[in-house]
């Protein structure tokens, strides 16, 4: 008889007995987190990070944290750091990336992981926190695997990447990184290229060179936006920049950049962002029948297949369910644009447009999130209050759309959305 295997059996639940605590300012995000959580075992307690002290007077502690980077206070997370060890918090970050990672590598936390994040991602993360990665086969799959496109089929998805490079060596760099993440590509010499090439193709995201002849990836990215302010999605830009500093950082972000790259740019990373700005590739339907969503040409409306990733199931009950939640607590979100909109209070507007994008990208709104981007960027800019009503009146359609197909009678997962 053969002996048996001493090795200890990966539990049904790998993360059952862990008491899990959730942190981030946005209940979308807690209620979200908190599920995936306790799918996979654990006891979850959720709050704000003006909570947290409360949270972590509680007389049983906690094993791991899950914990907004950004949102949370810094001594509330020293606190936080001191009570678990760096060891035990798991850091999300809605980015940019390199910021959020030198952030965690001067407080000694793991490296972050993008909001929301991928179900394999999170179990990876959270396993690893918890000393059980070795006891769980899934622990060692891959994140994320390069998923082979033809360009057209890219382009369908709203996946074909433009690359904005004057470099020769850095586009043969460049290329080569984008074949072996699986990413179908088009490649521009200069900023003027770029431009026209734009104009005859719908790009999923531009990777951009900051400093190029004729036009920079500054400039490129003021034509691109004001092209956008006329209507229309937005299109994810990603600077390319050699310079890794505060100051660069901040003149991308004032010329519209949606995030940074500091070249050379590790595989991991430049993978990360990829994953963060493009929409899930398509394989099979989603089994989802009270929320139906097929590709369009530019826009969807819902990325069902990304939001079941991030959750974990693309059971139609769980899906129904949070779906459900979000039409509930966005209805919320929408007073006080208007509000602030009618008091010319324009630091309330753009507070009250980034809660509502972060809701509405926790949910896979694409259209809706970019327009919540796109006023929350404009609302900190001499636009007129004039010009912002159009703005909102824009989001308010995009939500009217999410919120008829979520409320919508039950379809089978063929029928088109147009």
């Amino acid at each position: 008889m053969a002996a048996p295997d001493p090795s200890p059996a990966p539990p049904a639940k790998p993360l059952e007995g862990v008491r899990l605590l959730v942190v981030d300012d946005l209940p979308e995000t807690r209620a979200t987190l908190a599920a995936q959580g306790r799918r996979l075992g654990a006891g979850v307690e959720t709050g704000a990070p003006e909570a947290l002290a409360r949270l972590l007077d509680k007389a049983k502690p906690f094993q791991v944290a899950l914990v907004d980077l950004e949102d949370t206070p810094a001594v509330a997370l020293r606190s936080l750091i001191e009570r678990l060890g760096p060891e035990r918090i798991v850091p999300l970050t809605r980015g940019p990336l390199d910021q959020a990672r030198s952030r965690c590598d001067a407080l000694a936390l793991s490296p972050p992981l993008l909001k929301p994040p991928r179900a394999t991602a999170l179990l990876k993360a959270l396993l690893t926190a918890t000393g059980r990665a070795t006891l769980h086969e899934e622990s060692d799959a891959p994140v994320s695997a390069p998923v082979s496109l033809t360009p057209d089929q890219a382009l369908a998805q709203g996946r074909l990447i433009l690359v904005a490079e004057d470099n020769a060596i850095n586009r043969r760099v460049i290329s080569r990184q984008l074949g072996e993440l699986g990413h179908p590509f088009d490649m521009a010499s200069d900023g003027e290229v770029a431009w026209d090439m734009l104009r005859q193709k719908a790009y999923g995201l531009l990777l951009t060179d900051c400093l190029m002849p004729r036009l920079d990836g500054y400039d490129l990215t003021r034509r691109i936006r004001q092209q956008e302010s006329k209507g229309g999605p937005r299109l994810p830009v990603i600077a390319l920049t050699a310079n890794a500093v505060e100051s660069e950082m901040q003149r991308c972000r004032d010329a519209g950049m949606d995030d940074f790259l500091t070249k050379p740019v590790a595989l991991e990373t430049l993978g990360a962002i990829l994953d963060e700005w493009l929409p899930s590739t398509v394989s099979s339907p989603v089994s989802v029948s009270a929320v139906v969503s097929q590709e369009r040409p530019v826009e969807r409306v819902l990325d069902l297949r990304k939001f079941a990733d991030i959750i974990g199931t693309d059971d139609p009950e769980t899906v129904r369910e949070f779906m459900g939640f979000f039409v509930e607590t966005f209805d919320q979100a929408l007073p006080p644009l208007h509000a602030a909109l009618a008091a010319h209070d324009r630091p309330a507007l753009r507070q009250a447009a980034h809660a509502a994008k972060g809701a509405a990208r926790n949910a896979c709104a694409l259209v809706l999130a970019a327009r919540l981007d796109l006023l929350e960027e404009q609302s900190i800019t001499e636009a007129s209050f004039e010009d912002l009503a159009p703005l909102l009146a824009a989001v308010e359609t995009a939500y009217a759309d999410v919120r008829a197909l979520i409320q919508a009678p039950e379809a089978p997962p063929s029928q088109e959305v147009s």
